[in-house]
């Protein structure tokens, strides 16, 4: 018995390890971006080079699931705004010109609703076909204040 409740601690020991050393794997990888963005700042800040300031960075994270994508939101805080780009709907934060994303696919926090169906002329081999139009009403998703 005493050997089974060692090998259970052991075996809890071990995840916990794994957990720490994930956490620190990703602490590192997150400060080696930081300080990759300070080493740029400081760059553009003293050169000569004379750059087009049109676009700003664009940093983007994933969700994969509406919870996930409400925690995240949450966490950029400050003025959020919803944005719909593509198949995604978007929680940004604007800093200046530059922004981070919180994504996620559409049919995640959308509903895919037919609006209406469109006629496809014939081409040569292919005849002509009536193909339903869909359009995405993403009303529901918020950005949480």
């Amino acid at each position: 018995m005493s050997d089974m409740i060692e090998t259970t601690v052991d075996i809890l020991a071990r995840h916990e390890q794994a957990r720490i050393a994930r956490e620190a794997e990703a602490l590192a990888e997150r400060m080696a971006y930081v300080n990759g963005l300070r080493a740029l700042a400081d760059y553009l800040e003293t050169t000569t080079m004379n750059f087009k300031y049109e676009f700003g960075l664009r940093v983007d994270t994933w969700a994969y699931n509406e919870e996930d994508f409400a925690m995240q939101s949450r966490l950029l805080g400050g003025k959020r705004d919803k944005v719909l780009e593509g198949s995604y709907a978007i929680t940004r934060r604007n800093f200046g010109p530059h922004f981070i994303d919180v994504n996620i696919s559409r049919e995640n926090v959308c509903e895919r609703v037919q609006v209406g169906v469109k006629t496809i002329p014939a081409q040569e081999a292919k005849p002509a076909r009536i193909e339903p139009e869909y359009e995405w009403q993403c009303e529901g998703f918020t950005v949480t204040k």
